[in-house]
């Protein structure tokens, strides 16, 4: 942004910003990089035609390259074969500076230096130790990690990523389960970071990353273990705009001085001892060694021996000291974490409601699942004693959840998941591998979507018989219908709910009738009893004495689980319903909704899908992953119906809603329609929430009778209609 403000206060007109959002066919880019032309334009309030913003997809659009014609169009180039070609050679010589750089063994500012030769290599011979320093090259490079490179290799010899050649990266990445389904630039710095460790090619490694880093998040985890693995030491540093420049050095230069006594890799102390010239990345190229290396080191299992803090331990909260504030000074052994009964139940992990179906289609396939209890603080800090730093909140909580169903005693916990643009692919492995680290004999058993089934069906199969064994057909279709009829009654019942907590009195009394159905739903076995439990419900609601007094209406949109699980968003539909002020909220995206979507194709629902994406289109152009589409979509829907406000609910470092909050700003300002952003995270308080909340609906009030909007909007004699009602 602020690179971008420099051009245009310069006099700059047009800014060129493409679009990132796959550079092969097996992966993405980071959500950021691909809605960042957008936020530019709507955090620097530009018009259309200040931003040329070509994309690049290989993955899912092959003529990705027809927006860099129209760029070129934009810029004065009317030859479209010119443009191409342009666009062909821009490829062919960011592909030759890549080599280049893992060829001669430099890192990128040498590379864009003129003084840059071929004949120059920065590895005449190797000093010991040898650092290898991982991370974003804008991150290592400018000005917030400025200087890291520079005091690194005051220490000793400095591999950055771009020295370990693509194809050794990608080898090295494959190792990992769909690892090559890792974003683009994260998967280059993974890999790097695996053939580096793996063939001891350096003595410590450090990790640097921005700050809330959506995947640096992931694969952080995947370098500390593999340096634990191999008994070689590991430095996380993590920089923004309030880093100091002092601190940094500090940091590094205490890391350094505890591992001073590292020895070199035994390998190579005699090549050294010899007086033989070794190239930095040693048996990586021909042109310095002879024959490459052949391929990846086989890793052993791992065992208790290896370290990577710098005091040779992992600190971890034993079960006994949950609750004490105590660390324990190594990780406890895996006796302790299995459960001592039912050993091969399995569990599942759910958000809101969501158990309720889940356990009656298990139950029909005749399998005894365990379920999570309700989330509360304990569980949370249970999943926030494993997590990584800056993983977004549902992975804590579901961590959390996973612990509790290990003490439980299952073996084996499934999850919905899909690999794609945002981090919930990786939940499932990250989360198995944090457990397995922390001592937890647990498989994390990960359900991607079954579409389409020639290319996901077997993998989809091979993963339910995981969890499920083989049960009948007739049982999983008993099962599966079960499930979605009580789906269907769950999202009914919730929008009957919210009506009328709108308009009910007493207030509460909707809670209290809704807690009954859940009740009678969940032990509901059959499709008629789980409609007459439905039917109770509505009859009870319609007898709910109401006020004829006009509510604001507020849409609540946002990232799926933050929607739906009332302990991480604070149960702020039931605090937004109980408010002195009327609220009546509507939100549209729950779990039937996105079934009905992405599983059961429901015309509706696809009809729906293609509304929000217009509606998005000139304020973010691209998916960006998770829901930050739907969310900036579902907003300027929202304000085109006059509802008088919105609240936008993310995780704390949600990538695609993070994305999405940015461009809020400008929906907000261009729609007339207040928008609150609420990033949630352990540490909201449930007060200061409310306050929050207290605070806008008053404002919705103030905008709202200051305009007059009362005046026969809202019906005086509304009396007790509720959905399906006829009224009187």
């Amino acid at each position: 942004f602020y690179h971008c403000k420099t051009l245009l206060d310069r006099g700059c007109d047009v800014l060129f910003v493409p679009a990132l959002v796959s550079l092969s066919r097996t992966n993405y880019c980071c959500p950021k990089m691909m809605g960042l032309p957008d936020m530019i334009k709507a955090g620097l309030n530009l018009e259309p035609e200040q931003l040329i913003s070509p994309v690049i997809d290989v993955k899912e659009n092959p003529r990705w390259e027809r927006s860099w014609v129209e760029a070129a169009y934009n810029l004065g180039v009317k030859d479209r074969s010119l443009a191409l070609g342009a666009v062909k050679r821009g490829w062919m010589a960011w592909a030759a500076a890549q080599s280049a750089m893992a060829r001669h063994e430099i890192a990128v500012p040498r590379m864009i230096q003129d003084s840059f030769n071929e004949a120059d290599k920065t590895s005449s011979g190797r000093k010991w130790p040898v650092t290898g320093l991982m991370g974003h090259a804008y991150v290592l490079y400018d000005v917030f990690g400025a200087g890291v490179l520079d005091m690194v290799s005051s220490f000793g010899k400095a591999i950055t990523p771009e020295m370990v050649p693509e194809e050794a990266a990608l080898a090295e990445v494959k190792t990992i389960f769909e690892g090559e389904k890792l974003w683009a630039f994260e998967a280059h710095i993974l890999g790097a970071s695996f053939y580096l460790l793996r063939n001891h090619l350096v003595d410590r490694i450090i990790f640097v990353s921005s700050f809330s880093c959506g995947p640096a998040s992931i694969i952080e985890d995947y370098i500390e273990d593999e340096a634990e693995r191999q008994g070689i030491p590991f430095l996380g540093l993590v920089v923004d705009e309030h880093t100091g420049h002092l601190g940094l050095l500090t940091r590094i230069e205490t890391f350094m001085d505890a591992t001073a006594g590292v020895s070199m890799p035994g390998a190579l102390v005699s090549q050294v001892a010899s007086g033989q010239k070794l190239s930095v990345l040693h048996g990586l190229h021909t042109q310095s060694l002879g024959a490459p290396s052949s391929g990846p080191v086989k890793v052993q299992p791992f065992t208790d021996t290896g370290v990577s803090r710098m005091d040779g331990s992992r600190p971890l909260r034993t079960d006994a000291d949950a609750g004490s504030g105590k660390l324990a000074s190594a990780r406890p052994p895996v006796a302790w974490a299995r459960g001592p009964e039912n050993s091969s139940r399995p569990g599942i992990l759910t958000m809101g409601n969501l158990h309720i179906p889940l356990r009656s289609l298990f139950h029909e396939c005749g399998v005894d699942v365990l379920t999570p209890p309700e989330l509360s603080d304990r569980l949370v800090a249970l999943g926030r004693e494993l997590a990584p730093e800056f993983i977004c909140y549902p992975m804590v909580a579901l961590l959390g959840q996973c612990r509790e169903l290990c003490r439980a005693g299952a073996s084996r916990i499934a999850m919905v998941m899909g690999k794609g643009r945002c981090r919930l692919g990786w939940y499932a492995q990250v989360m198995e591998n944090l457990l397995r680290r922390a001592g937890y004999d647990v498989e994390v058993v990960g359900f991607d979507s079954p579409f389409p089934w020639r290319e996901r069906g077997s993998v989809f199969l091979r993963q339910a018989q995981k969890i499920m064994g083989k049960p009948a057909a007739g049982a999983v279709i008993r099962g599966a219908s079960l499930a979605l009829s009580k789906l269907l009654l769950l999202e009914q019942a919730e929008e009957m709910l919210r009506e009328l907590r709108a308009y009910e009195i007493p207030r509460g009394t909707g809670d209290r009738l809704y807690t009954g159905f859940l009740r009678d739903l969940d032990a509901a076995s059959s499709i008629g009893a789980c409609t007459s439990a439905f039917g109770r419900f509505r009859r009870a609601c319609m007898e709910v004495p109401t006020t004829g007094e006009p509510a604001v209406t507020v849409s609540i949109v946002g990232e799926i689980y933050v929607l739906n699980e009332s302990f991480v968003n604070k149960d702020i539909e039931r605090v937004l319903g109980s408010l002195e002020e009327r609220v009546r909220v509507k939100r549209d995206l729950t779990v039937m909704s996105w079934l009905k979507r992405h599983i059961l194709a429901v015309p509706s629902s696809i009809l729906r899908e293609t509304r929000v994406k217009r509606a998005a289109a000139p304020y973010l152009g691209l998916c960006v992953g998770g829901h930050g589409l739907e969310s900036v979509g579902e907003s300027v829907l929202a304000a085109r119906s006059r509802v008088d406000g919105v609240i936008h609910l993310l995780p704390f470092t949600c990538m695609p809603e993070v994305v999405a909050q940015s461009i809020l700003v400008r929906v907000a300002e261009d729609l007339d329609v207040p928008i609150l952003s609420l990033v949630l995270s352990e540490q909201t308080g449930a007060v200061g929430l409310k306050t929050r909340l207290e605070a806008f609906v008053d404002l919705l009030w103030g905008r709202k009778r200051s305009s007059s909007k009362c005046a026969g909007r809202y019906p005086v004699s509304f009396g007790n209609q509720l959905p399906g009602r006829t009224g009187e």
